[in-house]
């Protein structure tokens, strides 16, 4: 079981994910909060990767139903047209979202975040963060 609460008796002089500078090419590990199990919460471990090309952020369907065991919503969109969104500038078919709940590993804070689902079912990644979330978040500057 997984939690984004470290042991108390644990101290690192590692900065915390949040604080390091992020490139295209940086990737973390993050928790994501799944529900309760037997009466405590559970996480699970994914990757986290971010694209400054993108404001969306991405998740993999196969992430969202075999890891998370969670369920894709439908986006809000005209029928038969298949929204797409923007990864390392090339365009990927999107299906639906999902709402995340997560944190980076060994970090008492957790986002709630919006992701759109693809259709590809395992694209080359877990999840990405897209620029104006990573914006919000304080790991990257708003380019004004």
């Amino acid at each position: 079981m997984w939690s984004c609460f470290p042991p108390i008796h644990i101290r690192s002089n590692k900065k915390s994910p949040q604080k390091q500078k992020w490139t295209q090419h940086h990737a973390v590990a993050i928790e994501v909060y799944t529900g309760m199990i037997l009466g405590a919460a559970s996480w699970r471990i994914a990757i986290l990767s971010f694209d400054p090309t993108t404001d969306s952020n991405l998740i993999s369907p196969k992430l969202v139903t075999e890891v998370l065991g969670m369920t894709i919503h439908p986006l809000d969109g005209k029928e038969g047209e298949l929204p797409y969104e923007q990864f390392k500038g090339q365009e990927m078919n999107t299906q639906g979202y999902i709402d995340l709940a997560w944190c980076f590993q060994r970090s008492r804070t957790v986002y709630n975040t919006r992701f759109v689902v693809t259709t590809t079912y395992n694209p080359p990644f877990d999840a990405v963060l897209g620029r104006k979330s990573a914006v919000e978040i304080g790991l990257a500057k708003s380019q004004r």
